[in-house]
């Protein structure tokens, strides 16, 4: 059947019998299509036949508003009861006007009672219900767009000729702060006149463009396409668009950029290569460093770096490593292209995509030549001496301990020899540190050249050296060398035009006679030495047992030394340590002095060393460190300044069951903040037993006692070790301040040294500062702190006072 014989069933609402009956008459005539019309004078009664169904349209009279149950109705009320059935109103020629607004608010049209015919009421009835199902389906196709809006990002639009909106859907409108259809009816040219860009977009597609722009609203990025709409003459008619929200991919844009131009301008050196190892990319950095371009190194190996120097494990540990989905970290000594080497501390990874696959390797390096020089130079320095270059106490303790295994295994003798110049004390008082200094420079290098290639010889200190001889089959063969050696010295040596005439004395040891171990026999050999000086100096002496008695003058200081602790004999004189940046006094250094009632102020490097021996130290020091926090916290109370007291600690006192003990009593007893104290250790006290040094400094570290070591440079640190230990400050020993500006071996040290203990957050002080130039020095390698006579020298306890009272500053 055609939808146009289908019969029509009306539901008339007509309160007028007459009126209902004429209706009901003129479309009875229409039979094309056939209606079927049932009446109803009453709205009540709408609702019960509307839910039986059928009705294909409402033909609703005016009237009827007009006697409703509850007064006057409105046309809206009715509307909301019929639904979705279409609605045509029938009105008298008094009420078209009402007619019109009952259209506004959803009737499909109206008629006037008097000017009704039979083809006209069948014309609007078949218009209306056409109307109504053109509008339901609008409606569906709205609902259907909307629905695949309504979850994506995205703004389906689109504007007549004159830029008026006739489409506007989209979950994108929210980011607008717009609702769906919020602009329909409005022109584009007044929503976005803020935004140029768009007005030209819609222009360009209304002139006939298709085309795709990226927009920016309000901080919203949008990617959008554009295109004409074109009528049936071919006239454009207006502009359909889709934008995509692309914010969130656009701000990820933004962060990869962020991310990629930090990598191009870091500091530090980025390098990524492909899973086979080809390089893709490296960075700004990089290039300056190696010398290379991109386009030189792109596609190559990072073999084009290998200078040979790294060993093959190296390179098997970190594929092994990257294997394993692990990062590795280490070192490789590679080559630049202009043939320079340099060390690079490296961290590499695999990247990885979305699904777990390795697609690259990133290495992030680091230029750390400059800090490897560092630590060589600090690694030289602590095996040999800094004056002469010769091997110290440790490097040859090494070497010693090799040579008796050696002697052991091939039964051979070893010899010792320790070596003093005859009164070098004048030397330094008559011509100068700087002539004495190049003096034992000479007898380095004469000593050097006078014994075998296979024999070592070393400084110890001040004017003592030390010459190992392995390999001896008899002992006249030490005996030989020992009076070579005192030939060799015999000649002047000439500086400034000054003629020096020096002697020196040997003391001489030999394994196994004389001892097995390198303890044995260095005390063996410190007593023939002794034995030398005595019997007139320029002269060795080869060890005897009878030689172990002790001096008369040591046994008489010894027992001395015992009471001078009950007679209160020692005092401490206090030297300042002063802040380079503020030029302040930031603390003191508290120094042991003895006041024997016969013979005067004792130096501590003659009492010191016997009190080590003897474990007088012990008791000594306790007093020491009393003593100097009971002062400090007297001084505080008398208003002065807050300061840190610094205290030396011997071998026996470190090593001493007690220690910890005792400084958390004194601590307490006196009542002064852990922080105001200060422990100085030498690094051949630190490094002789790491894992007691490590737990001993670890515990003080706990309380909130400072620790610093003390005379660096002139001992042996392991790096590793030096690290690990919780230190805050370096001392560097006055030995390499001596010379600083003239020396520079000297200079090179001195920064090298305040530049690796920055690099390891260690503050640094230096000691023995006695010249402006030193000081000038100093504040220019950033040290820290100095101490030394250009500022006070060590000071009894009211001079002290009266520097701090006088706000004494550099």
């Amino acid at each position: 059947m055609r939808y146009q014989d289908k019969e029509i069933k009306i539901l008339l609402v007509e309160s007028q019998q007459q009126d209902a009956d004429f209706l009901k008459h003129i479309l009875a005539s229409e039979n094309h299509p056939p209606f079927q019309v049932e009446h109803i004078d009453r709205l009540s009664l709408i609702p019960g036949k509307l839910c039986r169904g059928g009705f294909d349209i409402v033909l609703l009279s005016l009237s009827v508003l007009e006697e409703g149950e509850h007064g006057t109705e409105s046309f809206s009320s009715v509307y909301s009861r019929v639904g979705e059935i279409p609605i045509i109103v029938l009105s008298g020629v008094d009420d078209e006007q009402a007619a019109l607004e009952a259209v506004e608010c959803g009737a499909q049209d109206y008629l006037v009672k008097n000017e009704i015919n039979g083809k006209i009421l069948s014309k609007v009835i078949r218009h209306s219900m056409a109307r109504k199902k053109v509008e339901e389906s609008l409606s569906r196709s709205e609902e259907y767009l909307q629905s695949i809006t309504a979850g994506a990002p995205i703004i389906i639009f689109a504007t007549d000729k004159n830029g008026m909106f006739t489409l506007s859907e989209g979950k994108g409108l929210h980011a607008l702060g717009l609702q769906a259809g919020e602009v329909v009816g409005k022109s584009v040219f007044d929503i976005y006149k803020d935004f140029p860009q768009i007005l030209t977009d819609i222009r360009r597609a209304l002139a006939g463009e298709v085309f795709t722009d990226a927009v920016e609203v309000a901080n919203v990025y949008f990617d959008t396409w554009y295109s004409p709409i074109y009528g049936q003459d071919g006239e454009v008619m207006g502009v359909i668009g889709v934008a995509t929200d692309i914010t969130e991919r656009k701000h990820l844009e933004i962060e990869r950029q962020k991310l990629s131009l930090a990598i191009e301008q870091s500091p530090t050196m980025f390098m990524i290569t492909d899973t086979d190892g080809r390089i893709e990319y490296v960075n700004k950095k990089f290039m300056e460093v190696t010398g290379y371009t991109l386009e030189e190194v792109k596609g190559k190996n990072p073999r084009i770096f290998k200078s040979g120097e790294t060993p093959p494990e190296v390179y098997k540990e970190l594929w092994d490593t990257l294997k394993s989905g692990k990062e590795w970290k280490g070192e490789f000594h590679n080559k630049k292209k202009n043939g320079e080497l340099f060390w690079e501390m490296n961290s590499i990874s695999s990247i990885k995509d979305e699904r777990g696959s390795i697609t690259h390797f990133l290495a992030v390096k680091e230029d750390v030549t400059k800090r490897k020089w560092a630590e060589e130079t600090i690694v030289h320095l602590a095996y040999h001496d800094a004056l002469t270059d010769l091997p110290n106490r440790f490097l040859m303790q090494d070497r010693f301990n090799q040579a008796l295994s050696q002697a052991r295994r091939r039964k051979k003798l070893v010899g010792l020899m320790l070596l003093g110049i005859d009164r070098f004390k004048g030397v330094n008082e008559m011509a100068g540190h700087s002539v004495g200094d190049q003096v034992l420079q000479a007898v380095a290098k004469r000593l050097s050249g006078c014994v075998r290639e296979v024999d070592t010889v070393a400084r110890l200190g001040g004017d003592e050296f030390m010459i190992l001889l392995p390999e001896m089959n008899f002992v006249e063969e030490a005996a030989k060398i020992a009076q070579q050696i005192l030939d060799v010295i015999k000649p002047s040596f000439n500086y400034n035009g000054h003629e020096l005439n020096l002697t020196c004395s040997v003391g001489v040891s030999v394994y196994p006679h004389d001892g097995e171990d390198v303890e044995s026999l260095l005390k063996d050999a410190e007593t023939a030495l002794g034995r030398a000086k005595q019997q007139g100096r320029n002269n060795y002496q080869l060890y005897t047992p009878t030689m172990h008695v002790e001096t008369f003058g040591r046994m008489v200081l010894e027992n001395s030394m015992r009471k001078a602790l009950s007679r209160e004999e020692f005092l401490i004189h206090y030297q300042p340590v002063v802040d380079l940046r503020t030029k302040r006094m930031i603390g003191m250094e508290a120094l042991l002095r003895w006041q024997h009632p016969d013979i005067g102020l004792v130096s501590p490097v003659e009492f010191i060393p016997i009190a080590e021996e003897n474990g007088l130290i012990v008791p000594i020091g306790e007093w020491v460190i009393r003593t100097a926090c009971a002062q400090n916290k007297a001084w505080q109370k008398a208003g002065m300044p807050r300061m840190r007291v610094a205290v030396n600690l011997s071998a026996r006192q470190f090593q001493h069951a007690n220690l910890l003990e005792m400084v958390e009593w004194v601590l307490k007893e006196v009542d002064l903040d852990p922080q105001c104290l200060e422990f100085e250790i030498t690094e051949s006290i630190a490094m002789e037993n790491v894992d007691f040094t490590l737990t001993i400094l670890k515990r003080f570290k706990e309380m909130g006692v400072g620790i610093s070591i003390d005379d660096f440079g002139t001992g042996y640190s392991s790096l590793n070790y030096l690290k690990q230990f919780p230190i805050d400050i370096l001392k560097i020993d006055r030995s390499f301040i001596r010379e600083l500006t003239v020396d520079a071996n000297n200079q090179a040290i001195v920064s090298a040294v305040i530049a690796l203990a920055h690099s390891l957050n260690f503050k640094v002080t230096a000691e023995g500062v006695e010249t402006p130039e030193q000081l000038d020095f100093l504040k220019r390698q950033k040290c820290d702190n100095m101490q030394g006579y250009f500022f006070s020298k060590p000071v009894p306890t009211e001079q002290f006072e009266a520097l701090v009272m006088q706000n004494k500053h550099l």
